[in-house]
């Protein structure tokens, strides 16, 4: 069987110069653990005991999301 594919890989390779990027230390040290309840139906917050419908992030957790997340690959 040599020459023949029988099994594809999957991905691509990335070019040889290309270095591997620090990421930015931005951590979150406030967070929510989320517990389905099916007498709710919804996801219930662990400590804080708020429903995920209608749930409002943070300002600091939206600056995160909106502008320190690199979006781009290069």
């Amino acid at each position: 069987m040599r020459g023949h594919r029988i099994f594809e890989r999957f991905g691509f390779n990335l070019p040889p110069n290309m270095t591997k990027r620090e990421p930015k230390n931005t951590e979150v040290d406030h967070f929510i653990n989320w517990k389905y309840d099916l007498k709710h139906n919804d996801w219930v917050g662990e400590d804080t005991a708020g429903l995920l419908t209608n749930y409002v992030p943070e300002e600091r957790l939206m600056d995160i999301l909106e502008n320190r997340m690199d979006m781009l690959l290069e």
